[in-house]
């Protein structure tokens, strides 16, 4: 029995090696993804990689690399921003309508004729806010409402912001309120 009591025991070789935390390792890809992108960019030898990411993401490229180089930075220094899901999806449609109304006012003179023709201009314009990709949301309203969507973008980032700034005000007043309950309850006592 002596001689074979160590096989029942699991030997775990791999649990002895230390981990690499999951926010280091989105910083690194974060890194290396952004730093290709700037690479890209400003590099001329590849031409293809800016046509194709100005093509895809327009201007709006070289703010979103940053974003990404900015992120990695703040996931690297340990630095945890908590904001509700709420929070983060009403600017997130905020953002998108400012990219919107920006997105139809800088690509004039393309094709509205139908969907791939606008697509196809936008990639070879290769200035437009958004690229494509704003491109695929902006075209059905700016075909269905064509002034109307610079209003309808317009209203919709009012009313999230709106949303925002309540939520904002609301947390402030309960949190007052909250401090002047307890130091009434500390006086009392």
């Amino acid at each position: 029995m002596t001689y074979f009591s160590g096989l029942d025991k699991k030997i775990n070789k791999h649990n002895n090696k230390p981990k690499m935390p999951k926010s280091k390792l989105w910083a690194i890809i974060l890194t290396v993804v952004a730093s290709v992108g700037y690479f890209g960019l400003f590099v001329p030898f590849f031409g293809f990689i800016k046509y194709f990411l100005l093509g895809t993401f327009g201007i709006v490229s070289y703010v979103l690399f940053l974003a990404m180089y900015l992120i990695s930075g703040s996931l690297l220094k340990g630095k945890k921003y908590q904001l509700s899901k709420k929070y983060t999806a009403l600017l997130s449609v905020s953002l998108i309508c400012i990219l919107s109304i920006f997105h139809m006012a800088f690509s004039g003179g393309v094709n509205l004729s139908s969907y791939g023709a606008y697509l196809s201009d936008l990639y070879t314009m290769q200035t437009s806010i958004g690229g494509v990709l704003l491109g695929l949301l902006v075209f059905p309203f700016q075909k269905l409402l064509g002034i109307g969507a610079y209003f309808f973008f317009g209203i919709v980032l009012v009313v999230c912001l709106t949303v925002v700034y309540n939520l904002i005000a609301d947390k402030k007043i309960f949190s007052k309120i909250d401090q002047n309950l307890s130091n009434k309850k500390n006086v009392s006592q």
